[in-house]
């Protein structure tokens, strides 16, 4: 049995997948499978992925039809045998300690859940990479997500975990379906690590920043917030504000496609929403206050909060495709 599974959904990425995989090969832990699924590609990522086969025994590559990154993922989870199970996009790569270092963590002390530091080619979003270990329960976990983040990547979960528990990504859902999928994780982890290390490298691209039906995927994000709401109310109720300023921001979007739609009826009821999860987070009095501040400015300065959002999301994707040409 492996130590690590490394499960790589690779759709059209033909760009960045030889760098993605070279990373994977030269793990400086060499007891892991990489699994590879191919989800439909239409490039040539699914000659690649079997010429990388073919080379290194350690590498399966599964070819199915189109699914989506949940389908793919859960393909991966069937397949996996190591202890440990980590993701990786194949748009992105890992440094070469990647999985040395989560899984060292990980027997050093016993935890179930390990969380590196990714960089971003710009900025390291989390506190300085200084290399400190810090222990976290599950209260901190809940608690410090923002820290944490909810993408899969980056991180290191128990497969005896995700095994028992039947836990998959919900295929149904096709937006935020990662934050779901780590928040109902956190439920059956007794203790972490996060690492101050930069362990892997996430590569923003425009498809990933700029959706095409960016509404639907909005609305698909209301049944995972209520979701997670539920989560937190059992499990984390003191840190209930996390919850509410997902909602409160999700509607705050929402209402914001409908404002340039010019759909005034709509966009009104949604900002309502806004303003009802903002007085829960008013009211908390375990919130921040920097999350205060968060809730008021969405619910109170509506078009301000637009047209900021607006601005960084433009400046962004510009940002992104310049370097793309590079």
């Amino acid at each position: 049995m492996p130590k690590v599974s490394v499960i790589v959904p690779v759709y059209n990425v033909e760009k960045y997948i030889r760098q993605c995989l070279d990373s994977l090969v030269g793990q400086t832990l060499k007891d892991i499978e990489i699994i590879l699924v191919n989800d439909g590609s239409s490039d040539k990522c699914p000659e690649i992925c079997d010429e990388y086969a073919s080379k290194d025994n350690r590498i399966k590559v599964i070819h199915r039809e189109n699914g989506g990154i949940c389908v793919a993922r859960n393909t991966g989870l069937d397949k996996a045998c190591g202890r440990y199970i980590v993701f990786v996009d194949s748009d992105d790569y890992c440094y070469p300690d990647y999985c040395e270092i989560l899984v060292k963590y990980a027997e050093l002390y016993d935890a179930d859940f390990v969380v590196g530091q990714k960089f971003n080619g710009r900025r390291v979003k989390q506190k300085e990479a200084t290399g400190a270990v810090e222990l976290l329960t599950q209260h901190d976990c809940f608690s410090n997500i923002l820290e944490l983040e909810t993408y899969p990547h980056s991180k290191l979960y128990a497969r005896r975990i995700i095994q028992e528990n039947k836990l998959r990504f919900d295929e149904d859902i096709f937006h935020a379906e990662d934050a779901l999928f780590n928040i109902t994780y956190l439920q059956f982890v007794q203790k972490a690590v996060y690492i101050y290390k930069q362990l892997y490298y996430y590569r923003a691209t425009v498809q990933s920043v700029q959706r095409d039906s960016y509404l639907r995927k909005l609305i698909s994000r209301t049944v995972v917030n209520t979701m997670i709401h539920d989560i937190y109310r059992e499990y984390a109720p003191d840190s209930i504000y996390f919850a509410n300023l997902r909602i409160a921001t999700n509607y705050a979007d929402i209402a914001m496609v409908y404002l340039h739609a010019g759909q005034t009826t709509e966009m009104r009821a949604n900002l309502r929403k806004v303003r009802d999860a903002t007085r829960q987070i008013l009211c908390d009095k375990n919130a921040p206050f920097r999350g205060k501040i968060k809730g008021l400015l969405r619910a109170y300065c509506f078009r301000p909060y637009t047209i900021v959002r607006k601005l960084k999301t433009k400046a962004l994707i510009n940002r992104i495709s310049e370097e793309e040409k590079l």
